[in-house]
């Protein structure tokens, strides 16, 4: 499986619990990879990642300019669907984490 997961309100949110969820999946041979609405930011982003101990991704999915006035879940189910992604880890801007199907 491929599994996305949100960086505002979800990962950055639930951190220890994220951790976690990430290494138990990557061992048993999942793909994770980061979906966020953040324009252009995957350096600083995953510099970030990196310094609060997350592990290693196998992608990152962002917005470009283009996307700018895409409505975040809208812009997020396309683009896993697109990128083949099985699952979203997202809060969507509601502060309530959930495991959406693609």
């Amino acid at each position: 499986m491929i599994i996305g997961i949100d960086l505002d309100g979800t990962a950055w949110d639930h951190r220890e619990m994220f951790r976690e969820i990430i290494l138990g999946l990557k061992s048993r041979g999942h793909k994770i990879q980061i979906i966020t609405a953040h324009i252009n930011l995957v350096d600083p982003d995953m510099r970030l990642w990196a310094s609060r101990g997350f592990p290693p991704v196998d992608g990152y999915i962002c917005k470009e300019d283009k996307d700018r006035n895409t409505p975040s879940r809208e812009w997020k189910l396309s683009e896993a669907k697109k990128y083949g992604l099985d699952y979203i880890f997202d809060d969507f801007d509601t502060g309530e984490v959930r495991l959406i199907k693609v």
